[in-house]
């Protein structure tokens, strides 16, 4: 399978996990490691970011790839990830809690920002919310 008949609009900033659980939702799948084992994806890679996932994911939403990869920590080496063009240490992420802002999500839906993860951000640049 290429294109998933059931996809989701892409959101701007949004990371691969959070459009995978998205695009799961979408076609009946409650929980991202399902979705994934149906899909023929590793959730640890996508996770990490790798490029196979997320080209084998863009291509089922059919979500742009750069689009999709720049909002993605990526793990291009032990204690590192890449967000965009920063190369971040991994204690810098807080990637086991979900955070949001409660305006963003009332304009859009719930999903997850890669910039989120990044435990220094704390106020979200276009409402001024505090996390």
């Amino acid at each position: 399978m290429d294109r998933l008949a059931l996809r989701v609009d892409a959101i701007a900033g949004e990371c691969a996990t959070s459009l995978a659980s998205r695009l799961g939702m979408a076609n009946g799948e409650d929980r991202l490691r399902s979705f994934c084992t149906h899909m023929g994806l590793s959730i640890k890679q996508l996770r990490l970011g790798d490029v196979g996932c997320l080209v084998r994911l863009s291509r089922l939403a059919d979500v742009d790839l750069n689009a999709l990869s720049a909002w993605t920590p990526k793990q291009n080496e032990a204690g590192y990830f890449d967000l965009g063009a920063e190369r971040i240490k991994f204690s810098a992420f807080t990637r086991t809690t979900m955070r949001m802002c409660p305006t963003c999500v009332a304009e859009d839906e719930v999903h997850q920002k890669g910039i989120w993860q990044l435990s220094q951000i704390r106020v979200c640049p276009d409402h001024g919310w505090l996390a």
